[in-house]
């Protein structure tokens, strides 16, 4: 009987009520030790965007003038978040 466990004064069902109790106290002490994940958005360039959408640099300046694409500008660069590029495309629903 290689790998066997024998346990004595304890039911089976007492045992794996254990075992589960152990499985997840275990679980929230791993997730209440873990640092909480921050999200880095991805950042896009003027040019890498233009590229994505497939329209120029001057259609792209005129969709943010509107506020259709939300930039940001750091110093004298403009660049736009990946996620918010995703966002500002709207479905076009055929009938």
């Amino acid at each position: 009987m290689e790998n066997a466990i024998l346990l004595s004064g304890i039911s089976v069902d007492d045992f794996m009520h254990k075992v589960r109790q152990t499985v997840v106290e275990t679980i929230h002490a791993e997730k209440e030790a873990a640092p909480p994940k921050q999200s880095n958005p991805n950042y896009l360039t003027r040019l890498e965007v233009a590229e994505r959408l497939n329209i120029s640099l001057p259609t792209l300046n005129e969709y943010t003038k509107r506020g259709i694409v939300p930039a940001y500008r750091i110093g004298a660069r403009v660049l736009y978040k990946e996620s918010d590029i995703n966002n500002s495309l709207n479905q076009i629903r055929v009938k």
